[in-house]
């Protein structure tokens, strides 16, 4: 089997946690002995393919919850909001087809990696999984997911524990393929799972532990730094949206404002007229 090994999204694109990286080496060795032959390749920078999906993504989302974003914004959580429900107003159309289009680009770009390996693979995130009251609603906008590219493509992909923290955290190695290509990643995987034992690894549950207070709070407490001009441009994208929030909805959208329209200005960029969007569908030649 051929594996083409994503390095630069975990070496270069993300920061991630010394120990995936660990893991990620051991699994590689893994694979290499199973008789896979293994070459590090390159795509596009991992945010790249997070600009596209959420330009995409979010006016979609806001599209199919768009009558009740504008009766009762105030039913939604604070995080479904700040993570892209509100944010979304701030997207045109124009940025959906250009999205669109660099999706199609991504595609093509992809075609001669499809050719040459028969999967891919990454760590599935940049770390174990973090205490609840860590979680921070902004750290939607601040790290692109290692998930996207296959969210992108179309690509089915698979999850496997391939390590666990010292403190006994289960880690993942995630293995992707070409669109339709769902049999050599389960073959890949099921391979790793019978040459491994990560899979049959439960929690070491201690009797009579006390459960631990945990207070969630993931919404910035401080002011949104947006100067005023943008604040007025954001006032207007809201309105156009019929949005009517609170100061503190309006508060959570300024937050996610200069994310939103940094994302924005990387998608907006000339392309040639023959760049058609991703949504474009052709009969085959025999037909």
């Amino acid at each position: 089997m051929r594996i083409g090994v994503i390095r630069h999204f975990w070496e270069e694109d993300a920061v991630v946690h010394k120990e995936v990286a660990q893991a990620m080496d051991a699994a590689l060795d893994v694979l290499a002995r199973l008789g896979a032959r293994l070459d590090t390749i390159r795509m596009r920078p991992l945010n790249d393919y997070y600009d596209v999906a959420k330009t995409i993504a979010l006016p979609e989302l806001a599209s199919i919850h768009r009558k009740e974003l504008v009766e009762r914004p105030g039913d939604f959580s604070a995080d479904f909001r700040i993570r892209g429900g509100l944010g979304a107003c701030l997207f045109d159309a124009g940025d959906y087809v250009d999205a669109q289009r660099e999706r199609r680009c991504m595609l093509a770009e992809l075609k001669p990696l499809y050719e040459r390996y028969d999967v891919f693979v990454t760590p599935a995130a940049p770390g174990p999984a973090p205490r609840l009251d860590s979680y921070r609603s902004m750290s939607y906008w601040q790290r692109p997911n290692m998930t996207t590219l296959f969210s992108i493509t179309g690509g089915p992909a698979l999850v496997l524990c391939n390590g666990f923290t010292e403190t006994g955290l289960p880690l993942g190695i995630q293995i992707g393929g070409k669109p339709f290509g769902e049999a050599n990643v389960l073959r890949a995987g099921y391979a790793y799972e019978r040459a491994t034992k990560w899979h049959t690894r439960r929690p070491t549950l201690s009797a009579g532990t006390a459960v631990p207070k945990i207070s969630i709070n993931s919404i910035p407490s401080e002011p949104p730094d947006i100067d005023q001009s943008t604040i007025s441009l954001v006032q207007a994208m809201a309105s156009r949206a019929r949005l009517k929030l609170t100061p503190s909805q309006f508060a959570e959208l300024c937050h996610s404002a200069p994310h939103v329209l940094a994302m924005v200005e990387r998608i907006r960029k000339y392309r040639d007229a023959s760049d058609e969007p991703a949504s474009v569908f052709r009969a085959a030649e025999s037909m």
